[in-house]
Parts: C-alpha cells; sequence; structure tokens
C-alpha cells in the first residue's frame, strides 16, 4: 500500500466521521438548528472540532492526576459544592418564580 493512499484512506474516513460527528450535533441541537447558510457553514465547519476538543479535554481530566484529586473531594470542597448548589438552585427558583409573575 503506497503512502498516498493510506493517506487517502485517512482523510476519507476522517470525513465520515466529521460528517457523523457533525450529524448528531445537529440532532443534539435539532430545535435551535442553524438557519442560514452561513450559519450552517460554521456549525459544520467548528461543531466537531470543537466537540472533539471538549471530549479529549474532559478525557485527560478524567484520567490525569488532576482529576483523580478532583474524584475524591476535600470536606472543604464538599462544602463549597453545597453552598453552589444551593445558590443555584436558589437563583434558578427565583427565576422561574419571576419569570412565571411577568
Amino acid at each position: 500500500m503506497s503512502a498516498f493512499s493510506r493517506v487517502g484512506g485517512i482523510v476519507f474516513w476522517g470525513a465520515i466521521a466529521w460528517l457523523l460527528v457533525a450529524g448528531l450535533l445537529v440532532l443534539q441541537f435539532w430545535p435551535y438548528h442553524p438557519n442560514s447558510r452561513t450559519a450552517w457553514a460554521l456549525f459544520i465547519a467548528f461543531g466537531p472540532p470543537l466537540y472533539v476538543l471538549a471530549e479529549g479535554a474532559s478525557e485527560y481530566f478524567w484520567r490525569s492526576k488532576a482529576g483523580r484529586s478532583l474524584a475524591v473531594p476535600s470536606r472543604t470542597m464538599q462544602r463549597v459544592f453545597m453552598v453552589a448548589s444551593v445558590v443555584i438552585g436558589g437563583v434558578f427558583a427565583w427565576g422561574l418564580w419571576w419569570l412565571s409573575s411577568h
């Protein structure tokens, strides 16, 4: 197998994977899909690479030393998460109340 055909195969399967990821993103964001040709072009051009980058970053953090240190939070971190959860829940409840009253 020549190097050219190997690169061609990589490009072909990369393009197939790119379109599959773009299709999955379209299905995920279906009600809010792009409405113009420019938005579609940007979505297909930048959506899959950003998605794969985010997946790679999350995989890196989950298996790295930083991820392992976050997996077992200290008592202080548990308290911070608890307070943050209460604050976010309160803001969400207040927002729902405010929206229902207007």
